[in-house]
């Protein structure tokens, strides 16, 4: 996903303390395994959003400076799992001091200073441009190539430069975000935006090098 309007700054990062909202409809065909996870949305050397081998929404975050291998990860408690075969929905979000995660618009879990030993998040490393920059939905590019693609569907992915309260994810998760009649623009603290409507994507090769 590729914000037009910030080509040639960074490339919908939410490097150093900034808030966010990411939030999907997911639906995984199968579960995960042992050692796998399914990917919803990730960027390099900054975040991934996914679901881990027990199913749980999870969410790790990279530690300045980048590419040094640090990284704080947390998830869902054990019981809040996304089953398989069934749409739920999922989000994550940041409002410069805590980590929040919810499932279907019930919050599950919060990190922040607390949960990580009593020090504040770090900031994360701010991506430039780049072609491993890119954000993307449903894998991760590491080396060069794709992996941890998410096995199954997804819909109306969503990315906000803003914390949505479980409120406001509760009033738009089943409805999709439409233009303001005035303006045919949409929200503008919605950054990216996937309705899916054209149909099913077709799987690409771990091999296979662009972005979504």
């Amino acid at each position: 996903l590729k914000d037009a309007s910030k080509a040639g700054e960074e490339l919908l990062s939410v490097g150093g303390h900034r808030q966010f909202t990411l939030e999907a409809w997911v639906k995984p065909s199968k579960p995960s395994g042992p050692s796998a996870k399914y990917t919803i949305f990730s960027k390099l050397n900054e975040f991934s959003f996914f679901l881990n081998a027990n199913m749980q929404p999870s969410f790790m975050r990279e530690v300045v400076p980048a590419g040094t291998g640090q990284a704080i990860a947390f998830a869902t408690p054990a019981g809040d799992t996304v089953p398989v075969g069934f749409w739920t929905h999922v989000a994550a979000t940041y409002d410069g001091e805590k980590m929040k995660l919810y499932i279907n618009g019930s919050l599950a879990t919060t990190y922040g200073k607390a949960e990580n030993s009593n020090t504040a998040i770090p900031e994360i490393p701010v991506g430039k441009e780049s072609e491993n920059s890119f954000l993307l939905v449903g894998a991760e590019r590491v080396a060069g190539k794709y992996t941890a693609n998410f096995e199954g569907e997804l819909d109306e992915t969503r990315m906000w430069d803003s914390p949505r309260t479980a409120d406001l994810l509760l009033q738009y998760a089943n409805r999709s975000i439409s233009a303001d009649p005035a303006t045919s623009k949409l929200p503008p603290s919605l950054v990216a935006y996937h309705t899916f409507d054209e149909g099913k994507a077709v799987a690409i090769s771990p091999d296979t090098t662009g972005a979504s």
